[in-house]
């Protein structure tokens, strides 16, 4: 009987002290000890194997690790005397390009496709970025796709292009999950760990559970209609699973961060309205702040065509303008661009809720954005496209 990897999240016995482990057998942190009575593994099952331990008492969600891939639909690289000197048109969309806020004391996670730290938009966090390659390649971004992401986060000014929303963060962290055919679900599980154990409050997630590939893997094997229902089979255990990994397991560290996903770039509203796609997963579980992007259109936005819907908020994502590796810098589009403008938005939030003496959850955080969104800018738009609206920084 075939078998295939699955990640099961189990709780121990309650009123013990126990670590959580990660899904490759290392402790979560000796500090979580007291509070914790859930871990999570990784197990290769067969099918039935897999619902014979689902009814077992301690599980409490299971689901099959399936592909991943950064979401971008469009990458134009440019050398960056070519352009304007100023900040980015999504920096002065979110009000953050002359704030005097910059993230000091906060420490950001993006899970991506890994930096070029060696860019001169990150010369400023020298000694204050650490790498993590949690796909058995390396840490090198051969995309450019985290670079670009982090550059909107915390980037720096270079040659008088000003890219990141708080380039005083006091630490980034930074996990390479996407990479070639070893990207999948348990990376991300546990690249989620390690950046809440290294104190991250706010993690980006520009990426998206790849399930028609994994049903495409599974017909290779099985007829297409089989395939096909244990895909969706697949889509609803890990939309459980992550639901129930946001809300509890990063809970037990004593506090909750913030995670911003992005909803996806599937939609197709330039060929008809009402060709729109729902946010996909991770963005779609509880526990996760699903992203959408706008587009400038004169001096007001719109829906970008590829966004997906049903998302809490949106942020510019078209033609986004940070940094690429070898000291380069370009344009992206994708609501994966937009996610980064939440977080580097929330970094500012999250200083200044600090400098009041606040202790500062992930909910506390996500209320202030949420409560800071506006439409004043964007164009008539559904509810589910938009969500809150535009996510703004503090004035």
């Amino acid at each position: 009987m075939s078998t295939q990897p699955y990640l099961v999240l189990r709780s121990t016995r309650p009123q013990t002290r126990h670590s959580i482990e990660s899904i490759f057998g290392q402790p979560y942190g000796t500090d979580s000890a007291t509070v914790s009575n859930l871990k999570i593994e990784k197990i290769d099952l067969s099918s039935k194997e897999s619902e014979d331990l689902r009814a077992t008492g301690d599980v409490i969600s299971i689901a099959p690790i399936i592909p991943l891939h950064h979401i971008s639909p469009a990458a134009d690289a440019t050398e960056p005397e070519q352009f304007p000197v100023g900040s980015s048109w999504g920096l002065q969309a979110v009000g953050a390009d002359q704030h005097r806020l910059t993230g000091a004391g906060v420490v950001v996670a993006v899970l991506d496709t890994g930096i070029d730290a060696e860019h001169p938009a990150f010369s400023h966090l020298q000694g204050r970025i650490e790498q993590r390659d949690f796909t058995g390649e390396s840490a090198a971004d051969l995309t450019g796709h985290g670079t670009h992401c982090a550059g909107t986060i915390f980037g720096g000014t270079v040659n008088g292009i000003r890219i990141g929303i708080a380039p005083g963060i006091r630490k980034a962290l930074i996990g390479k999950v996407v990479g070639g055919e070893a990207s999948d679900t348990a990376a991300v599980c546990e690249a989620l760990q390690w950046a809440v154990d290294g104190g991250a409050s706010i993690i980006s997630l520009s990426l998206g559970f790849d399930v028609r590939r994994y049903a495409d893997q599974l017909a290779t094997e099985l007829p297409p209609d089989v395939a096909f229902s244990r895909a969706l089979l697949a889509y609803h255990d890990n939309l459980e699973l992550f639901s129930s990994f946001a809300q509890k397991v990063m809970a037990l560290r004593g506090r909750q961060v913030l995670l911003a996903a992005a909803a996806g770039n599937d939609s197709r509203r330039h060929e008809k309205d009402e060709y729109v796609i729902h946010r996909m997963l991770p963005a779609a579980a509880s526990g996760f702040l699903a992203v959408g992007a706008l587009q400038k259109s004169g001096n007001r936005c719109t829906v970008a065509p590829f966004s997906n819907t049903g998302v809490r908020m949106v942020a510019p994502g078209v033609r986004i303008l940070s940094a690429l590796p070898g000291n380069r810098f370009g344009r992206m589009s994708g609501t994966s661009t937009a996610v980064p403008h939440v977080c580097g938005v929330a970094a500012l939030w999250q200083e200044l809720l600090q400098q009041q003496s606040r202790t500062v959850s992930g909910q506390l955080l996500q209320d202030r954005l949420l409560g800071s969104c506006s439409y004043d800018t964007i164009e008539e738009a559904r509810e589910a496209d938009v969500g809150a609206g535009l996510v703004q920084a503090p004035r």
